[in-house]
């Protein structure tokens, strides 16, 4: 495949005049000095980095690559010892992964749990960084655990995955309320797209893909938790694009490892926080204004996951052997002990933020969305990666996290904290066209 189709990437300055892309703050001066000594010695080359309140992709004639050679461990930028010691780990076999859609919610919490088991892995990304700027309380770029960070549509991809050992699909349309806004987007982007990638991959002799599904697949699910071999029943867009996703995937004829992670609901604080989801949700109103309002009757049920548990399977996945679930495997990525009625959650919130006031709407006609699910095969084939957040443990760190942002906004679901509103302002700003593609 030919090289990447190529982007530039501009900032302005809030008054609208377009700035030169210097690199601002002791974090860039310590990312430029890296780069240069790798542009010196290895000749990589870095076109631009930016970080601004807009964020601006446009189509260009130049490479959209930036190099990303400094890593960051705790609280501390930490450089390669010796120069010497960058060139050998560029020679040296290790895995090498690619993951798309890593400037998401999930995304950099993956990047920082590679980074952290698998320091001498090569980890690349790529995204439309519809969502670059919605950082959250994050003192460094996410994308610093990453050792190239690529920008385009993941619909164009054109970049060569030859070498890659693995592909980690995150890129997606991510909920309900943006499935059900942007049907056909859904559609080319969470099916069509992982399709194409999926065969993308095979061709170029990758080893393992690894596709974020959803436990949404079962949607209305009456009677005991469900397992991968349950009849299935999607009643929205994106959950339907899901499961034609992984349909599409077990048809490609390959030696490749695929694994389809149906992935409960996400939760948890991450350095690019999502509030439209329901956890995140409840911690958001009992923090800006003491109450949570549960618009259903509160007896759905809910299975939950936390980011970093989401970056633990994505892990396991990444060298899985076939000879663990088989080549194809479609697996529940979660834990038994994670399945809450929505009341729950919501009580579960108010005792960890004292003064929060819950009212449940027990006149509500009953929520269709409600399933509980099995975990059982997740948990005999990858009993070292086993989720390890509590309920408990989820709600704190979306305390803390928040806290520490200052966060008191009663009215966060108008906010840029709301995927589905953010992309609603770069439409309404004329950045993004209907079919989410940059002007």
């Amino acid at each position: 495949m030919a090289g990447l189709a190529a982007i530039a990437v501009q900032c302005t300055d809030g008054t609208g005049e377009q700035e030169s892309a210097p690199f601002r703050g002791t974090m860039f001066i310590e990312l430029f000095i890296a780069t240069a000594c790798l542009f010196w010695i290895v000749g990589s080359s870095i076109k631009s980095v930016v970080a601004a309140p807009a964020l601006r992709v446009q189509g260009g004639e130049k490479n959209n690559r930036v190099n990303l050679n400094v890593k960051r461990y705790g609280d501390g930028p930490v450089f390669n010892d010796t120069l010497l010691q960058v060139c050998n780990r560029q020679g040296s076999a290790h895995l090498k992964i690619l993951i798309t859609g890593n400037m998401g919610y999930v995304g950099p919490e993956v990047a920082k749990h590679l980074r952290v088991r698998r320091p001498s892995a090569t980890l690349d990304g790529f995204d439309n960084a519809y969502f670059a700027h919605c950082l959250t309380g994050a003192p460094v770029l996410p994308e610093r655990n990453l050792d190239e960070q690529f920008y385009g549509d993941v619909r164009d991809i054109s970049l060569d995955l030859r070498g890659y050992d693995a592909v980690v699909q995150l890129a997606a349309i991510s909920n309900d309320p943006m499935g059900n806004r942007f049907q056909d987007v859904t559609l080319d982007i969470n099916q069509n797209t992982t399709v194409s990638l999926g065969k993308a991959a095979a061709a170029a002799g990758v080893k393992n893909f690894v596709f974020a599904s959803s436990c949404s697949v079962y949607g209305v699910a009456d009677g005991p938790p469900r397992k991968e071999t349950d009849p299935l029943n999607p009643i929205t867009a994106y959950a339907k694009s899901k499961i034609g996703a992984e349909r599409e995937l077990a048809a490609i004829d390959t030696d490749m490892t695929i694994t389809c992670l149906r992935f409960a609901t996400a939760c948890g604080m991450s350095d690019r926080l999502r509030l439209d989801l329901v956890l995140n949700d409840f911690v958001a109103c009992a923090l800006s204004c003491r109450q949570i309002s549960v618009l259903s009757d509160g007896t759905p049920w809910r299975p939950l996951i936390d980011v970093a548990d989401m970056a633990r399977a994505i892990d396991w996945a990444v060298d899985r052997p076939a000879g663990t679930g088989g080549r194809f495997l479609t697996v529940n990525a979660g834990s038994d002990d994670r399945n809450f009625q929505v009341k729950d959650l919501a009580n579960a919130v108010a005792g960890r933020v004292p003064g929060t006031d819950v009212s449940i709407n027990t006149s509500a006609p009953v929520d269709s969305r409600s399933y509980k699910v099995d975990f059982g095969l997740y948990r005999s084939l990858a009993p070292d990666h086993q989720p390890a957040v509590t309920l408990d443990q989820s709600i704190q760190n979306l305390v803390d996290g928040l806290k520490k942002m200052n966060f008191k906004d009663a009215d966060f679901r108008s906010s840029d904290l709301i995927r589905l509103k953010v992309l609603q302002d770069h439409m309404d700003t004329g950045r993004l066209n209907e079919r989410l593609e940059w002007r």
